[in-house]
């Protein structure tokens, strides 16, 4: 309807999902019908229970916007069995959706608006956006001097009013990430002896930014942080662009994850921290061409507070430290060079 509807299905994924799915199918418009867009809401984990008609749902074209919430660690102290670090790579591994988990309320409201525009089109799909219910501070606005607080900076240049800026991370939003703390603007800064790259997602960009305050404070590294909203959108773009024959030749020819990267950073290390198991983002290590370990949970979870569940797994800012310490004692000439 014009005013929107909503239904609780109390613990019925499958039945929630084909809900979704019928309301919408592309064939709606053909047979004289209003077409809906539904926003179908699941526990992330249960997920997994609505995958058959979320299957077929998907074959059959549908296109709605499937959210998982809770998810991942931040569900520490309900359950192990609820912390669902698979779902991404589950969701990635489906043709017709794609993969989002935003960080902050900016990225949510981008890529719900992105979401309902592009399943109008010819070529849309479905989009899975991955949520937690984990309180964050916000960089954006007069609500950012908390965060600028916590991790002893004076300002974030990036989240001005400016609206050209603004147009801009919103654009990068929907192509997989932008660089929410830029260290590279700092004196002192210097890509051949001093930085590396930090990738996050989700819920754990705090403990990025707490491994990057931590490095710069304490080992003179500077940790660029960047905030990678979908994997799968940067792996697609990355995938595309290298097997089509003539984009080497083209120079107005690039992909997101690339222009990302300054050129005088091609060879500076890396690290990824994801509240999801590390295959998600395994690929990224040979599109940067530098040794980069993906952070992420390898093992069933166990009930906890979240610092402990975290540390668990080696997903918190003191593992991210450390392997940034780890990584920058290995010698330049092992880490240099793009493998492509």
């Amino acid at each position: 309807t014009q005013t929107g509807r909503f239904h609780s299905l109390a613990i019925n994924e499958g039945t929630a999902a084909l809900l979704a799915g019928a309301f919408g199918r592309r064939k709606m418009a053909a047979e004289g019908k209003e077409q809906l867009f539904a926003v179908c809401t699941i526990y992330d984990i249960f997920w997994k229970l609505a995958y058959s008609q979320l299957y077929y749902a998907l074959y059959d074209g549908a296109r709605f916007l499937a959210v998982g919430t809770p998810s991942g660690t931040s569900l520490s102290r309900e359950s192990g069995t609820h912390q669902s670090m698979q779902m991404p790579a589950i969701m990635m591994g489906l043709p017709n959706i794609i993969y989002y988990e935003p960080a902050y309320g900016f990225d949510v409201k981008a890529i719900y608006e992105w979401a309902f525009r592009q399943m109008t089109e010819d070529d849309g799909e479905s989009v899975y956006m991955r949520l937690t219910t984990q309180e964050l501070l916000q960089p954006w606005g007069p609500h950012s001097e908390p965060l600028l607080e916590r991790h002893g900076l004076a300002e974030m240049p990036l989240f001005s009013e400016d609206e050209r800026t603004v147009a801009r991370i919103r654009r990068e939003v929907i192509l997989g990430g932008y660089w929410l703390l830029e260290r590279r603007r700092e004196a002192g800064y210097d890509p051949y002896s001093n930085a590396f790259q930090i990738f996050a997602t989700g819920a754990l960009m705090e403990e990025a930014l707490l491994a990057s305050q931590t490095l710069r404070e304490h080992h003179g590294i500077f940790a660029n942080v960047c905030n990678v909203t979908s994997w799968e959108r940067l792996k697609r773009d990355h995938d595309a662009y290298w097997q089509d024959s003539d984009a080497a030749d083209d120079q107005g020819v690039s992909y997101h994850l690339h222009d990302l990267i300054p050129d005088d950073e091609a060879g500076v290390g890396a690290v990824v921290l994801g509240d999801f198991s590390p295959q998600v983002a395994a690929w990224v290590g040979q599109a940067l061409g530098v040794s980069t370990p993906v952070l992420g949970p390898h093992r069933f979870s166990r009930v906890g507070r979240v610092k402990d569940v975290r540390r668990y797994h080696g997903i918190d800012a003191q593992a991210v430290v450390e392997t940034v310490l780890e990584q920058v004692s290995v010698p330049w000439t092992r880490k240099r060079g793009r493998s492509h």
